[in-house]
């Protein structure tokens, strides 16, 4: 008994630290003035693309990746408020599209190619990184920006180098992955709220 005991005490410990964490994360972001305004400019340029008919792309790797899909998933569905679909793409979701890719040319190519081909100026391309050095979504940025598309990075403290190609930088300020990833979902989920109160 005192060791199951011991074991619930420290699962319960590792529940509220982790807690603990992600709200500190979101507070330190929501006070963060220079976040705040860069959000806000990102929602406007959403709302703009999604008015005009354009489409919102994203892509990511591994838990970022399952984000992307998320996110796509709510602006196609809905997050709260049934108003209508909107254009929304994850590079992520084709298998053979990303096989194909990284097998005849490189795995490094796999989003930027496929912007290459499906992106148009006036799009928003949203990529996501919790390190912000993933070469896949760097690339993949870059190509957008050179084809008149918006962009946005999703990323961390962990982040320094400046990217010029990158219009709108969120940076969550946290070096965990996890903590990192729960701040990208409230971040993308808030995103969605607003775009659903305010869609023309």
């Amino acid at each position: 008994m005192k060791n199951n005991e011991a074991n619930l005490y420290l699962n319960l410990s590792i529940l509220r630290d982790s807690a603990d964490q992600v709200l500190d994360t979101i507070k330190a972001w929501t006070n963060d003035d220079k976040q705040v305004a860069t959000f806000k400019n990102l929602v406007i340029a959403v709302l703009g693309a999604l008015s005009s008919g354009k489409k919102l792309i994203f892509f990511g790797n591994g838990g970022s990746a399952a984000e992307a899909s998320h996110m796509a998933a709510e602006f196609i569905g809905k997050c709260e408020k049934d108003i209508g679909p909107h254009a929304a793409i994850s590079l992520n979701d084709s298998n053979v599209c990303l096989t194909a890719i990284s097998n005849d040319w490189n795995f490094q190519d796999v989003f930027s190619r496929q912007i290459t081909a499906i992106g148009h100026s006036g799009d928003l391309a949203i990529g996501l990184s919790t390190s912000g050095n993933s070469e896949n979504v760097t690339k993949g940025l870059e190509a957008a920006k050179m084809i008149g598309i918006q962009t946005s990075l999703w990323t961390s403290s962990k982040m320094e180098k400046n990217l010029k190609y990158v219009d709108h930088l969120i940076q969550v300020p946290a070096t965990r992955t996890p903590r990192i990833q729960e701040v990208h979902l409230f971040i993308g989920h808030l995103l969605c709220e607003y775009v659903e109160k305010y869609i023309n």
